[in-house]
């Protein structure tokens, strides 16, 4: 079965059964600081991409800057 699972923290935060198109959502609260992120998804030859957000009740919905983002070492 094919599956979106988003993992933030090792915590599963998103977990749906493969569809092509939709909006996924989950919440989780989140202390300042660095946090392991994993997205696991599923790409189909129609062009289909992922886009992982965030926002809070002060924070618009908003795509998560690549430039925050990093392996670490």
């Amino acid at each position: 079965m094919k599956q979106e699972l988003f993992y933030l923290d090792n915590q599963l935060v998103v977990n749906k059964n493969w569809s092509p198109i939709g909006l996924l959502n989950g919440k989780i609260a989140l202390e300042a600081g660095f946090h392991e992120l994993k997205v696991l998804f599923y790409e189909d030859t129609a062009g289909q991409f992922l886009e992982v957000g965030y926002a809070s009740k002060n924070i618009r919905n908003q795509k998560l800057p690549d430039e925050i983002l990093f392996v670490p070492e």
